[in-house]
């Protein structure tokens, strides 16, 4: 009891000065250090410099004409009939209105035109081939618009692209591209397609490009492009300026 009474009177002494019992572990301060604060996020960079593409950086910088133009590029050819000899008249024909190609698995992908003078008008013209990934290209012209297609020669799929598909050395990429910085009647970006494991070609990536367009990328190699850059100054009356830009795909 004597023991209890001195502990109540050491307690009562001990609030009456306004002093608390440490605990070391309830007044330690927690300060941030370098390693711990949140970091500024990255500034965003233009795509003048830089662009991230299905998880690869795309390094810009600058190229030559002669380097674009020695480039492998897709042999579009605005003669139908001279497009039909090189692909096969066994694989690709036209009956009237209607466009037809063929493929390994017998199954037709069809395009027909409608003549109309409103805004339902279509014309479809078989305008290359790319050997490499077995795909044709297709150009639907429409009323005010136009589209891009290829269609695989294995297995029929068709589906809706940019214009000028180029395929990498490889074979395991296609880049497909569309020019409007001023109109706008179509996009002015890019569509990536990337060879999947049943042999397909999928689209993997589309970008929008607001400062730069081109009508057309080329592969150098495997990971790298180069491109007819081409910008607009709208102070100056939408002068239009082109330079040449060489694309180097890295992991990061």
């Amino acid at each position: 009891m004597k023991q209890l009474r001195y502990l109540a009177i050491i307690a009562l002494l001990q609030a009456c000065n306004g002093t608390q019992p440490t605990n070391t572990a309830d007044s330690t301060v927690v300060t941030a250090d370098s390693s711990t604060q949140v970091q500024p996020a990255a500034t965003a960079q233009s795509d003048l410099d830089t662009l991230h593409v299905n998880g690869k950086v795309w390094y810009i910088s600058p190229a030559t004409e002669s380097e674009f133009k020695g480039a492998d590029s897709i042999a579009v050819d605005t003669s139908e009939i001279r497009m039909f000899a090189k692909v096969g008249h066994d694989i690709s024909y036209r009956h009237g209105d209607t466009l037809f190609v063929k493929a390994e698995n017998g199954k037709i992908a069809t395009f027909v035109n409608n003549k109309s003078d409103n805004d339902d008008y279509a014309h479809y013209q078989l305008q290359g081939i790319l050997k490499e990934a077995n795909q044709v290209y297709v150009l639907g012209s429409f009323y005010e618009w136009s589209d891009g297609y290829l269609v695989d020669l294995k297995t029929g799929k068709k589906q809706e692209i940019y214009y000028n598909p180029n395929v990498s050395p490889n074979k395991q990429f296609i880049i497909t591209s569309s020019y409007d910085l001023v109109a706008a009647f179509v996009d002015n970006g890019f569509m990536f397609l990337e060879r999947k494991g049943n042999g397909e070609y999928t689209k993997v990536d589309h970008k929008i490009l607001k400062d730069w367009g081109t009508d057309e990328f080329r592969w150098l190699d495997d990971a790298t492009l180069v491109a007819e850059r081409k910008r607009v100054n709208e102070a100056n009356g939408y002068e239009e300026t082109i330079d040449y830009i060489k694309i180097s795909i890295k992991d990061k």
